[in-house]
């Protein structure tokens, strides 16, 4: 139609994935166009999951970032990492991250994981909405493949580190006696 369109078709990409440029020009002496790139991977993280909000010098606040191999083949040395951001700023310096020693390191095919995280907050300043994010990488079958962001991010906020300081110290009776 003048309007509108559907193309459907199959792109081959292997287990490791590929892409597909597709162009589509008018056919009114090329008046219209439009160009579109397909990406199909095999390897996606979908989510990070994170508490709402943290504390300056708070420890081990678990991330979470789910991964799915969306491939048939297994994903070997699979690893990620957690990007700390505001305003597109980048604030991963604020923040220490160690990987669980309990992650999976490969993933089956067509299987979805969860990486967890123990974040430190350092220097974070208070009233901060950060957004947080993840890259996870891996291989199959020796090929590197990638994907360098979560379908769905997750934000907190920094909150100031609460100070506690003892005023006084009063007993009842003033008086106790050993024994």
């Amino acid at each position: 139609t003048n309007t509108g369109s559907i193309l459907s078709f199959a792109v081959k990409a292997g287990t490791t994935g590929g892409g597909a440029t597709i162009t589509a020009i008018s056919v009114d002496n090329g008046l219209s166009s439009s160009t579109t790139t397909l990406a199909v991977g095999s390897i996606n993280a979908l989510a990070i999951t994170a508490q709402p909000t943290v504390s300056q010098g708070q420890q081990d606040v678990v991330v979470r970032m789910s991964v799915k191999n969306i491939g048939s083949a297994t994903i070997t040395d699979l690893s990620g990492s957690l990007l700390f951001s505001v305003g597109g700023a980048n604030r991963n310096s604020q923040y220490n991250v160690t990987a669980d020693p309990a992650n999976l390191t490969s993933i089956a095919g067509n299987t979805t994981v969860t990486l967890a995280y123990f974040v430190d907050v350092n220097s974070a300043p208070a009233g901060e909405a950060v957004a947080i994010n993840g890259s996870v990488t891996g291989k199959v079958n020796g090929t590197p493949v990638t994907d360098p962001d979560a379908d769905t991010p997750d934000t907190w906020s920094v909150q100031t580190a609460a100070a506690l300081t003892i005023q006084a110290v009063s007993t009842t009776p003033t008086t106790v006696s050993r024994g």
